[in-house]
């Protein structure tokens, strides 16, 4: 459980990261186009939500893992 945890953890930190770079457009946004929102604006909260659930996953495997023992 302890390598799941880093594993979401670091998948969820990169996410993070590039939500941020996006946000910032120092790289150029994932989403081709947005008719609501800009294109800018769907990658940044696609990339912020992916890393909060992966960072969520990782606090359950290490919440799950201290029940075990």
């Amino acid at each position: 459980m302890n390598k799941l945890a880093l594993l979401l953890a670091i998948l969820g930190g990169i996410c993070l990261v590039l939500g941020f770079l996006t946000a910032f457009e120092i790289i150029p946004p994932l989403v081709a186009s947005g008719h609501f929102f800009g294109p800018i604006s769907n990658t940044t909260i696609g990339m912020g939500g992916m890393s909060v659930i992966l960072l969520l996953g990782c606090i359950a495997c290490l919440i799950a893992r201290r029940n075990q023992t």
